[in-house]
């Protein structure tokens, strides 16, 4: 999705309204907002030797402790991860993705989302140990993609049967993407762990691959069977994964099984969907049946204490389910909470003592009895779990430990968003306490419709430009074309046309065009932004939209205002009749897409 990118170049955008003709008034333009949402061969017959420490000891000849992994999350060291493999399969793992369109097309509530990676084999040091043959892959779902810093994880015995490191078997490094502080998702679990909520548990690593220095990543405990039995006394329950996942009976399918395989028959999550659809005078003691009813409202108000906006219940993502085989009963794990401590620019004006997007919370809070329960135990965490200073002094804390850390040209950003975070923290409970004290607020009074994407329209544009302009401001002056939008039933009437075309200033290896028609009466601009591997430019070739590779967008952009998408062109073609990458070389063609929206 090029969307940072496409920010970055429509900054000049914004001041073109004095450079380009204002025809006559046309209708006024009404665009769709987006929607929220941050290998190579196995070597399985290789073996190795398997250190037989821990991952850390306390001194020559000491006893492995009851929990080895005890030592790998101890918040007050910093993991060193050293990662070899070969040179081209670096470049594979890092490339490897998913964009919105593989999310939210047709179809997305079908089934779980496939994983886009693949396993590589790799020499991996923790700390002084290192092991062979280990395998290594890219993870992510969306928000914290990336192919210069990707998170990782690290899976010791994926290629060699039984192989440890001191008895943990897998790491998980997450890039920190969406919180340069790197501190949001430790804090998050601290929160989580105060209120009584199984988290994981987390702390910092600094990671190279093939030498090079990737910084500090968040080294996160795993939601597996050693965490299981660490929270539940027991590991052999059925447990999912969510990812844009809830408890409605057209979205089910999309909760990934993670254990036990094959899938338990009736279906596990059944009797949960039947208990939210029983009438309100029996709602609670249904629920109570299937899923531990305390344990939500403890997982349902950290959630919002730490401002988990992409979690389950604001955004029914980023959680596990698991059913302990002691009583029956479904409890919730958070994940994915590097997006937190901080009021996420589509939340500015909501409340802060309550999300309530995913089924159970929203069915719940449009209760009165669920609605009461849930105020008093977000007033008791409030009181008890949220603890401002702690978590104040825990950030002055990290911040000393992780500077020295953070690449000296990345300190000042560094610096902002810790200093962002210690705000939050001092201003929430006030927020909160506010909101609260007024009796509370109005929730959600519907729940959000499928996500998937629908086809709305279509877009045609022609271009010529050159190539190396893609940076000039005013890309008026830099190319032509023509360009027809029709979204929802509705043509937009544009007008003047311009283009411009080069490397990508993100992404080597990618070029990108961009294409801009202005909109009469002050309503800004239509832009379509086109983003392909340079490998496939040749003169001629018509290139078909994938969504992914080759990914195009359709965004409107106001004077003084940010770029709002309108859709995606994941469907159609690119092609290209005249094309040179040096620069001045002429870039001739066109794009026909239609136009997917949410």
């Amino acid at each position: 999705m090029p969307y940072r990118a496409a920010r970055f170049i429509l900054a000049a955008l914004l001041t073109l309204g004095a450079c380009a003709q204002d025809p006559a008034t046309g209708p006024a333009l009404v665009p769709l907002d987006a929607a929220d949402f941050d290998g190579g061969p196995r070597d399985d017959g290789a073996s190795t030797e398997v250190a037989s420490s821990d991952v850390a000891s306390e001194g020559d000849g000491a006893a492995a402790p009851a929990d080895p992994a005890a030592a790998l999350y101890a918040r007050d060291r910093i993991v060193q991860v050293a990662i070899e493999l070969a040179p081209a399969a670096w470049d594979t793992l890092r490339a490897q993705g998913r964009t919105l369109f593989d999310i939210l097309g047709p179809g997305c509530l079908d089934a779980p989302q496939a994983s886009p990676f693949t396993w590589f084999s790799a020499t991996v040091t923790v700390d002084g140990q290192t092991l062979t043959h280990v395998g290594v892959r890219k993870k992510g779902f969306l928000g914290s993609l990336d192919e210069q810093r990707p998170s990782l994880k690290i899976e010791f015995d994926e290629l060699v049967e039984g192989q440890k490191l001191g008895g943990v078997e897998r790491l998980t490094l997450n890039n920190g993407r969406q919180d340069p502080s790197r501190l949001a998702t430790c804090l998050s679990y601290d929160v989580f762990a105060a209120a009584g909520v199984p988290a994981p548990r987390c702390n910092f690593a600094r990671v190279t691959v093939n030498g090079t220095d990737l910084g500090v990543y968040v080294n996160v405990e795993p939601v597996k069977k050693p965490l299981l039995r660490r929270h539940f006394g027991e590991d052999d329950g059925v447990l999912y994964e969510g990812a844009l996942s809830d408890f409605r009976p057209e979205w089910r399918h999309t909760f990934d099984l993670k254990q036990p395989k094959p899938a338990p028959s009736p279906p596990p999550l059944d009797p949960l969907l039947e208990a939210l659809a029983a009438p309100d005078e029996e709602l609670l003691g249904a629920l109570d049946a299937v899923l531990d009813l305390d344990a939500f409202l403890s997982f349902w108000a950290a959630e919002v204490l730490v401002g988990h906006w992409d979690g389950y219940a604001g955004n029914a993502n980023n959680f596990y389910v698991y059913r302990a085989t002691s009583d029956g009963r479904w409890r919730f794990l958070p994940w994915g909470a590097d997006a937190t401590f901080v009021t996420h620019e589509d939340r500015l004006d909501a409340p802060a003592s309550v999300m309530a997007t995913g089924a159970v919370a929203h069915r719940l809070y449009q209760h009165p009895e669920g609605r009461a329960l849930y105020l008093a135990r977000l007033e008791a965490l409030l009181e008890t779990a949220w603890r401002p200073d702690e978590r104040v002094a825990e950030i002055d804390r990290l911040e000393a430990e992780l500077v020295a850390h953070v690449p000296a040209d990345r300190r000042a950003e560094f610096a902002v968003a810790v200093a962002a975070r210690r705000a939050w923290v001092l201003a929430q409970q006030g927020r909160v306490r506010a909101e609260l004290d007024a009796g509370g607020v109005a929730g959600p009074a519907s729940l959000r419709p499928a996500i998937c994407m629908q086809e709305a329209g279509e877009v045609a544009v022609t271009f010529e430009t050159t190539w190396g302009t893609a940076l000039v401001d005013n890309l008026f002056t830099t190319g032509s074309g023509s360009m027809s939008v029709a979204v929802a039933g509705q043509s937009w009437p544009v007008a003047m046309v311009g283009a411009k075309a080069g490397p990508h200033p993100d992404k080597p290896g990618v070029g990108l065009i961009a294409v801009a028609g202005q909109l009469p009466g002050g309503n800004g601009f239509a832009f379509v932004w086109v983003e392909f591997p340079l490998a496939a430019v040749a003169p001629g070739a018509e290139i078909p939209l994938d969504g992914t590779a080759i990914q195009a967008v359709l965004m409107h952009v106001l004077p003084g205002q940010e770029p709002k998408l309108v859709g995606l062109c994941a469907t159609g073609s690119l092609s290209l009749s005249q094309v040179g990458l040096g620069d001045g070389d002429p870039i001739v063609g066109a794009l026909d897409s239609p136009v997917w929206t949410f």
